[in-house]
């Protein structure tokens, strides 16, 4: 982890920064980047409080300038592991005493960072190092009929870096764009004429960040969007139109004492929505319908990348790559499960979605909201085709039963498909009332009536299934609930909101006539 800092005009001769850290976390050493050199900080922890830290930082003897950033690195381990669950990290805390030392606040609310801790699967692979002077190129050829192009990858970098990634004219040789990483680990991007959005995005040291980049085409202009971990931080339109056979994509190091590893890269033509791609990151495939998959390279195999695709619309040319055990989040894919109610038993079909890494399977069963209990245990096979069944006896006809499939991998790594209901008594959560007013130009409010307080979706959707706004993800508490949604920048038609519960789901219908 890190903190990013800068001092003010105010600032006394000692400045002090205090954090708390969760007991789970302990942290080894800590140090402040200058020019590119370490500088080791004095960590102390609190007199009655073992998990507050604190850092004094001495601005004469660091020759700290005035309204400049600087990094303090810290390197920690964690007795705990969650797989792609949040903790409560580290939360900087303010001396409630004395405000002359400018103690660093978070948020008046006192909201805690979030971190992603996960255990390392052997799902990941292989991941590639590029050194200095070392770099792939993908050359685009024979590219006419093109609209969105998504290129996505997992980056984890040490140092700065720059023009990991490049996206140059082959005749020409002008760069369209150039992505860089600073000292500080923030991303660094050129300065446009046509910016449509630009927001700092910290990627640190040795940590992965997930990078999408969607280049996209309409009549006369091209725009691009870059993406850092799910979230749109720069984008730029372009209004001079280029051919894509014209393109090369370039991920070079030519930095001394830098270094950086890519996993897990995909190039799609994409016709879908972006946060299919999001929702979908931490996985080595999934499938997207409205859109084609050009090239993937997990990089399992280690190989020196100097090929043309058999189309031969794309060329791949490496220079000095070398292959590691990658450490990425990238896990196994939850099979998939249908549950069919027979008139005498139930039917239980499932079928593996990464079978390479799976070892057993085994079939939970939950009656009415009880702990579940394995009822079923198989062995994983060979066969990708390989469909899966168990039949169960049917429960009393007063009770509801969940099913679940949990895999365990061979790794030791286990991942659970979503649960599935069977049965005739339904557990109601919430109500949805329809919404009012209806039809509506452009405002109106949605009601949901909470019964058993527990994590709630609220989405609204287009008549063809874009997800058009997301009203609210989280925690609601009994009662009654309202929910604003603006349509004023969507066009005139049928709507679809939706309410998600652990155990329930309802959709109505709505219109928003202009």
């Amino acid at each position: 982890s890190s903190i990013i800092f800068k001092v003010d005009e105010k600032q006394q001769k000692i400045a002090n920064i205090k954090f708390n850290k969760p007991k789970s976390v302990s942290i080894n050493s800590a140090y402040i980047r200058l020019n590119n050199a370490k500088k080791i900080l004095n960590l102390t922890t609190g007199k009655f409080n073992r998990n507050e830290i604190n850092i004094n930082l001495n601005i004469e003897e660091l020759k700290l300038a005035k309204n400049v950033p600087y990094q303090i690195i810290l390197e920690c381990n964690s007795s705990k592991s969650f797989q792609t669950k949040k903790q409560a990290f580290f939360s900087i805390i303010e001396n409630p005493k004395n405000n002359s030392n400018n103690y660093a606040k978070i948020s008046d609310d006192g909201n805690d960072y979030d971190a992603q801790i996960y255990n390392i699967q052997k799902t990941a692979g292989n991941s590639i190092k590029l050194l200095n002077e070392s770099g792939i190129k993908l050359a685009f050829n024979d590219f006419t009929n093109w609209s969105n192009l998504y290129t996505e990858f997992w980056l984890k970098s040490k140092n700065i870096i720059n023009d990991f990634f490049v996206i140059e004219k082959q005749i020409s040789g002008d760069t369209l764009l150039s992505i860089s990483k600073n000292e500080f680990g923030f991303i660094s991007l050129p300065i446009k004429e046509n910016e449509l959005k630009r927001i700092d995005s910290y990627i640190g040291e040795n940590s992965w960040n997930y990078v999408g980049i969607m280049v996209e085409k309409d009549i006369s202009n091209v725009g691009i969007k870059i993406f850092v971990n799910s979230e749109l931080i720069y984008s730029f339109v372009s209004d001079n139109n280029f051919a894509l056979d014209n393109l090369n994509f370039l991920m070079n190091n030519n930095n001394e004492n830098s270094a950086f590893a890519i996993d897990r890269l995909k190039i799609w033509e994409f016709g879908n929505n972006i946060e299919l791609a999001n929702k979908n990151k931490h996985f080595i495939s999934y499938d997207a319908d409205s859109s084609r998959l050009i090239y993937q390279n997990n990089f399992d195999e280690e190989m020196q990348l100097n090929f043309e695709l058999p189309n031969k619309k794309l060329k791949i040319e490496s220079k000095n790559i070398s292959y590691q055990n990658s450490d990425a989040p990238i896990f196994s894919k939850a099979p998939k499960l249908t549950v069919t109610l027979g008139s005498s038993y139930n039917s239980i079909v499932w079928y593996v979605q990464e079978y390479s890494v799976a070892k057993e399977f085994e079939i939970e069963r939950s009656i009415s909201n009880g702990e579940y209990e394995v009822v079923f245990k198989t062995l994983a096979d060979d066969d990708p085709l390989k469909i899966y069944y168990f039949t169960d006896e049917l429960i009393s006809e007063n009770e509801v039963a969940y099913y679940r499939v949990r895999q365990i991998n061979r790794d030791g790594s286990e991942v659970y498909s979503p649960e599935v209901k069977i049965g005739n008594k339904e557990i109601q959560e919430f109500n949805l009332s329809q919404n009012y007013p209806n039809p509506f130009n452009p405002v109106t409010s949605i009601y949901v009536e909470v019964i058993i307080p527990t994590e709630f979706r609220v989405n609204v959707y287009d008549l063809v299934g874009n997800k058009v706004a997301m009203l609210y993800h989280g925690y609601l508490a009994e009662g009654l609930h309202t929910f604003e949604f603006d349509g004023s920048s969507l066009p005139s038609g049928i709507y679809f909101y939706e309410v998600n519960s652990p155990k329930s789901q309802i959709v109505k219908k709505m219109i928003l006539a202009k």
